[in-house]
C-alpha cells in the first residue's frame, strides 16, 4: 500500500532524487534507487531486492535514451507522483529533436494513476505543457514562476539562502551548503513532493 514517486528529466534527476529522499525520510520510511538504477533491469532489481514491506515510499529515477523507454519503465512501476525536472538536450542523438524528448518524458505524466500528482518545473515551458490532465493534482515549482516559489535567493561563501513561499500562503527560510540555481530548483521540487 506504499506510494511510488518517479523522477524524470534530462538533467538533475539524481541530485533531486536524493534531496527528495532526504526530506521525505524526516517523516516516512523511504526506499530510494541507488546510483543510476534508472533502467528496466535496475528498477526491477531495486523492487525485488531493496523494497521491503515496511517502506511507505519508493523513489525511482526513470531514464530514457530512446522513445518508448519511459512507457516500458511505467509498465514495471506505475507512479503515483511524477516529478519532471526539465527538458534538456541530453541524448539528442537518439531522440532527434527536443519535442520528441518532451513527448517521451511526458509519459511520466500521461501514465500517472488517476488522482495522482504531477510536480512540474514551472521555469521550463516544455515541462509546463505537460499539465493537461484534469484528473491529477498539478504542483508547479520554480524561481521565476510556480505555485511553490523561491524568493530572496542569496549565494555566498556559506552556501545558498532563500525563502520558500507555499501555495497555502505560508513561507519558510532555507539555508543550504549547496550552490547554484539548479540546486534551489531541485530543493523546490523536493519540497513540492513533501507539501
Amino acid at each position: 500500500h506504499g506510494m511510488g514517486i518517479v523522477v524524470g528529466g534530462s538533467d538533475g534527476k539524481s541530485s533531486s532524487r536524493f534531496s527528495r529522499g532526504d526530506i521525505l525520510k524526516e517523516r516516512y520510511r523511504v526506499c530510494t534507487t541507488p546510483g543510476s538504477y534508472n533502467t528496466p533491469m535496475g528498477i526491477t532489481k531495486v523492487i525485488n531486492e531493496e523494497l521491503r514491506a515496511e517502506h511507505e515510499l519508493l523513489i525511482l529515477e526513470m531514464g530514457a535514451r530512446y522513445p518508448g523507454n519511459i512507457e516500458e519503465l511505467c509498465d514495471i512501476a506505475q507512479p503515483y507522483i511524477s516529478i519532471i525536472t526539465n527538458i534538456g538536450i541530453a541524448h539528442l542523438e537518439t531522440f532527434g529533436d527536443k519535442q520528441t524528448i518532451a513527448r517521451t518524458k511526458g509519459a511520466l505524466v500521461r501514465r500517472l494513476k488517476p488522482g495522482g500528482v504531477a510536480v512540474l518545473n514551472a521555469d521550463d515551458s516544455e515541462v509546463m505543457k505537460m499539465a493537461t490532465r484534469s484528473d491529477l493534482d498539478i504542483i508547479s515549482a520554480g524561481l521565476q514562476a510556480g505555485q511553490l516559489r523561491a524568493n530572496n535567493v542569496e549565494y555566498g561563501p556559506e552556501g545558498t539562502r532563500f525563502r520558500v513561499e507555499f501555495p497555502n500562503g505560508s513561507s519558510t527560510d532555507i539555508t543550504t551548503k549547496l550552490l547554484g540555481a539548479h540546486n534551489v530548483q531541485n530543493m523546490l521540487l523536493a519540497m513540492s513532493v513533501a507539501y
